[in-house]
């Protein structure tokens, strides 16, 4: 039962009052004075509610968050770049394929570079060359064509074999060099050794008992460069060593050498 006082019980001071009242027993708590203006019919007015504002769309967002996160995944070309277009003033007219086309050619390209750099240094090219500065107007009987034509890498492709001729001085392991460098560059791995060095360490690791290991390691490179060749004669164990390493590589890698003699055979 709701029982509300009379109006007489009410006090005015300049403002209406609003008289206590009780429900079910219960007392309702009592406005606050000056607190709440009355409406047109005698009402309280309602309350006003703060208003929290989102952010704007268009706002530009958070930054670090984004190149951590990018960087936490092995996106680290990715974040640089998306760094360096922030700044750039002609990427806020580019499109939101276009961000993301620049993104990720340069994280594809600085994972190829970091793919060659890799293959460079396990080749152990002995002289950095390469085959764009090759010089042709030397007289010592390069052919152009010919080894333009091997710089497309399509005799690795069929697992062929190299043997350069020639005499001393005439550049014959800087070509070698060159054409493992441009197999680097196709994506082909490459393994320099001078044929004095390359017996040594088949007789120490035979000695060490890891000579099948080396074997494999030999087996599995495309392309096996194998530099001085020919100024002495092999012995048996070095014989048997090379047949080893050529029955292994047949048909599954090339291998190029070069001879200062060309009348003498590699073996």
């Amino acid at each position: 039962m709701c029982v509300q006082s009379d109006k007489q019980d009410c006090i005015r001071h300049g403002q209406d009052l609003i008289a206590p009242r009780i429900l079910f027993g219960h007392r309702l708590p009592e406005e606050p004075p000056g607190g709440v203006r009355a409406g047109a019919a005698g009402r309280p007015a309602a309350r006003e509610h703060k208003r929290f504002r989102l952010p704007l769309k268009g706002k530009p967002m958070l930054t670090h968050p984004l190149v951590e996160r990018l960087r936490g995944l092995g996106l680290t070309a990715m974040a640089d770049a998306f760094l360096e277009m922030q700044t750039a003033a002609a990427a806020a007219d580019l499109s939101r394929e276009d961000w993301l086309g620049l993104l990720l050619d340069r994280e594809a390209t600085s994972r190829e570079n970091k793919r060659l750099s890799r293959r460079l240094t396990q080749a152990r090219l002995r002289q950095s060359a390469v085959i764009e500065d090759t010089d042709f107007r030397t007289v010592r009987g390069l052919d152009r064509a010919l080894f333009l034509q091997l710089g497309n890498c399509d005799w690795l492709r069929q697992s062929q074999n190299l043997i350069i001729c020639g005499k001393t001085g005439t550049g014959k392991s800087w070509l070698a060099c060159a054409l493992g460098h441009k197999a680097c560059r196709e994506g082909f791995s490459v393994l320099y050794r001078r044929a004095p060095r390359l017996f040594a360490e088949l007789a120490t690791a035979r000695g060490e008992g890891r000579l099948a290991r080396l074997l494999t390691t030999l087996e599995r490179t495309r392309l096996l460069i194998i530099d001085d060749w020919g100024p002495e004669p092999l012995n048996a164990e070095q014989r048997r060593d090379l047949l080893e390493i050529v029955d292994d590589r047949h048909e599954k890698g090339s291998a190029a050498g070069d001879q200062p003699d060309p009348g003498k055979a590699l073996a």
